[in-house]
């Protein structure tokens, strides 16, 4: 293999490497986002407020009265589904379990990418000392030709 192909293997792991890594950060941003979102939870019930300002659009407010006992959760495709604050809780917990679960199949795959390249990289080292010691032997074997001529001279 030419040093070019070396240098193309290499370029692809490095970028299967980072998209990798780009998705562990993402991942890594998702919990944090679900652990805040699980501390307000926290703190909404311990507020004693009853009322609330609800953005209606455009910078227009009203009033609402907060019914702490029962939330609506987007399920998808806008359909919402009332939840108690336990529930909702619960539904955070597993939704974080579930990232935090794919973290490890992700670092796997990280690992088996550096394995690679820590392969591809030994393969190209040895591969141009094989070639320079062939280029050695070549050189020695060109002296040892001319010095047998010039001998026989």
């Amino acid at each position: 293999m030419d040093t070019n192909e070396y240098l193309m293997q290499l370029q692809i792991l490095e970028q299967q490497a980072g998209h990798f890594e780009e998705q562990l950060e993402v991942i890594d941003q998702q919990v944090e986002e679900l652990k805040r979102l699980k501390k307000n939870l926290e703190d909404f019930q311990e507020t004693k407020d009853t009322e609330v300002y609800s953005e209606f659009g455009k910078g227009i407010y009203f009033k609402s009265n907060i019914n702490k006992n029962e939330l609506l959760v987007d399920v998808g495709a806008k359909v919402l589904v009332p939840k108690t604050c336990e529930e909702v809780k619960k539904i955070i917990d597993e939704q974080i379990m579930k990232f935090e679960g794919i973290k490890p199949e992700i670092a796997h795959n990280i690992h088996g990418i550096n394995l690679r390249l820590d392969e591809i990289v030994s393969k190209a080292q040895m591969e141009k000392e094989t070639n320079n010691n062939q280029k050695d032997s070549a050189v020695k074997d060109k002296k040892n030709d001319n010095t047998k001529t010039k001998a026989k001279i």
